[in-house]
């Protein structure tokens, strides 16, 4: 009887060993721009099928309950939502290293704890939030239009804009 839980153990290690160590741990004490490269090799590339001009790593699986898409003749917006188990600060690193690739431009972002990423391009905005749930991480992906006043002003912000 007792030989059952030890074969159980012996089972369980064996399996753990097999697995890849870096499914579960990526290595975040290297400098940025070595990490950057490092996490971008490690994603194989795939696009989304609503949106080709947005790499998603195939790591990540789109979740179409969670996800919406809105397509007519002159606009396609929408909501994708995407879960994997992937480092959240290598997905960030993905996305803010392969858009750019695509024509998107990086407007901001805020970085750690929270991951928010902005970017820009033609007249649409795209915004990524990416959150850590347990051993799984999602990626909220909102491809959104830019209202007309936004698209014909300058990129750069006045003194007068920031002014109260």
């Amino acid at each position: 009887m007792k030989k059952i839980p030890l074969f159980l153990m012996t089972l369980v290690l064996i399996s753990c060993s097999q697995i890849k160590k870096n499914t579960f741990f990526k290595n975040t004490s290297s400098n940025s721009s070595n990490s950057t490269e490092a996490y971008t090799m490690e994603y194989q590339k795939s696009t989304s099928y609503d949106f080709p001009d947005i790499p998603i790593p195939n790591e990540l699986k789109l979740d179409p309950k969670k996800s919406l898409v809105f397509e007519s003749a002159t606009i396609k917006v929408g909501i994708l939502v995407y879960k994997g188990r992937v480092d959240p600060l290598s997905l960030f690193e993905y996305f803010e290293s392969n858009l750019p690739q695509n024509g998107w431009t990086l407007r901001s972002y805020f970085k750690y704890g929270k991951y928010i990423i902005l970017f820009s391009k033609e007249s649409r905005d795209l915004v990524i939030r990416i959150q850590e749930k347990g051993f799984t991480t999602e990626a909220f992906i909102w491809v959104v239009p830019r209202t007309k006043s936004s698209i014909n002003k300058s990129d750069e912000i006045t003194e007068e804009e920031i002014k109260p």
